[in-house]
């Protein structure tokens, strides 16, 4: 009998479980659209910077075809 008194001490009301449940909506809504947005931006200027230069002392190979030693 113990047990059952103590399950309702931990109930929470019906209305701030609907305020619960709508600042849950709103944070997740905010959290998925705006902390990606900021990393696009960032990411398309850092993309621009990059470049890529051919190592002219590496060793080439070529493609000739099959060798037969």
């Amino acid at each position: 009998m113990n047990s059952t008194s103590e399950i309702g001490k931990n109930k929470i009301k019906r209305r701030n479980f609907f305020y619960y449940i709508g600042a849950a909506a709103v944070s997740t809504l905010v959290l998925s659209k705006f902390p990606f947005s900021i990393f696009r931006k960032s990411s398309a200027l850092k993309s621009s910077s990059i470049k890529v230069k051919e190592n002219s002392l590496a060793v080439k190979r070529t493609d000739k075809g099959p060798s037969n030693g």
